[in-house]
């Protein structure tokens, strides 16, 4: 199992997350592999983007705790910021520069915080 990716989820719960949701893309698949095989965290697949970041956001308020929303760099992380009208316990993390502007945007909107 990847260690970044088994310590990333370990971090996360110990953050306060409490699932996590995602839509299967290139550069992720690794990464939901560990998160199969780990089980440290639920983890809930959709089919869209958007639908992914309105289910961590509506899990995240319903809750009152830390929501993960998991998309490939790129399209994919920038469909995230669509549902992000108001800022909520979100995370966008991104080792990947070109993802960096959706995160930014997200930000200047205050809908995510890295």
């Amino acid at each position: 199992m990847p260690i970044l990716g088994r310590a990333l989820l370990d971090a996360l719960r110990q953050h306060g997350a409490r699932e996590l949701f995602g839509i299967p893309g290139d550069f992720v698949l690794p990464f939901f592999k560990v998160i199969e095989e780990s089980g440290v965290l639920p983890f809930y697949t959709l089919s869209h983007e958007p639908a992914v970041g309105f289910a961590a956001d509506a899990a995240a308020r319903f809750r009152g705790a830390i929501s993960v929303a998991v998309a490939t760099w790129g399209a994919g992380a920038f469909n995230l910021v669509t549902p992000s009208p108001a800022p909520t316990p979100s995370a966008c993390p991104s080792s990947s520069s070109r993802a960096r502007p959706a995160c930014t945007n997200a930000l200047a909107a205050g809908a995510c915080t890295t």
